[in-house]
């Protein structure tokens, strides 16, 4: 065991510099309690902006991203529709009579339909854009389900780029 040494002027019969001493280095009972409600509310302050933000990136990716972003099982399915509807009769029909500039593929999984109706391919021409889907369940044949307007029609295309 140490021996602890005890200066002089802090003897038993000195217990005002004992006092004087504790509250400096150690603070009062009212200090010390303030010290710990203030570091309280500093780690819920963060806790909650923490969770805060956790829910925000969470719930936007659940209820905005997800839905339009396919699978990879999905991708795959969507490249095979695209190869579907290039073989198609109506998209060959479609390429004599407008200059086919794109083609894109999408899934919509929020508009209600189901497998394989929420995926779409959208070729998209200098008049306008057309959409193709599945003609049914196995997905045997694409066929033209709508058109949509198309930003090549009133403006100028942007490709090639101009150097």
């Amino acid at each position: 065991m140490q021996k602890v040494v005890v200066p002089s002027f802090l003897s038993e019969s000195n217990s005002e510099a004992k006092v004087i001493i504790h509250i400096i280095f150690i603070g009062t009972k009212t200090e010390i309690n303030r010290r710990i409600q203030m570091k309280t509310k500093i780690v819920l302050t963060l806790l909650i902006v923490s969770v805060g933000v956790n829910l925000y990136i969470g719930g936007k990716w659940l209820l905005f991203d997800r839905p339009y972003e396919p699978t990879s099982e999905e991708a795959i399915i969507l490249g095979e529709m695209v190869q579907k509807t290039v073989e198609s009769e109506e998209y060959k029909d479609l390429a004599k009579e407008e200059k086919v500039i794109a083609i894109g593929r999408g899934i919509d999984k929020n508009k209600g339909g189901r497998f394989p109706y929420n995926m779409m391919i959208s070729v998209r021409t200098d008049k306008e854009t057309h959409l193709f889907s599945c003609s049914d369940d196995q997905c045997s044949k694409m066929e033209i389900e709508g058109a949509s307007y198309s930003i090549y029609q009133d403006e100028e295309q942007r490709l090639p780029l101009k150097k």
